[in-house]
């Protein structure tokens, strides 16, 4: 698990609707994390934060050997796992994304 850490600059979590968010921004801020090492078909929320440098901690599912997505059977939920990524750019604003 990342370290606590204080409050965020950019949270989008797929489960509060990021992919429904206008097609312009959710096609950048899907480049902008390929670009940044971070797969969004295996991510199911970003926080990015800026301290001394700009890094990201990605909240991602975890696999099994066979490559499937892990489940707590006790919480009927995947299994998540937290990677820190330090960042060479920032995601894209969500309002200059807008058609």
């Amino acid at each position: 698990m990342v370290e606590p850490r204080g409050s965020p600059l950019v949270v989008e979590d797929v489960r509060k609707g990021w992919y429904h968010k206008p097609e312009p921004y959710r096609q950048a801020f899907m480049a902008w994390m390929r670009s940044e090492g971070m797969d969004p078909n295996e991510t199911r929320r970003v926080e990015v934060h800026l301290m001394d440098t700009p890094f990201a901690v990605a909240t991602v599912y975890v696999r099994d050997e066979q490559g499937q997505k892990m489940i707590d059977r006790q919480r009927e939920e995947f299994v998540l796992g937290e990677e820190m990524v330090l960042l060479s750019s920032l995601p894209p604003a969500d309002d200059t994304c807008r058609e």
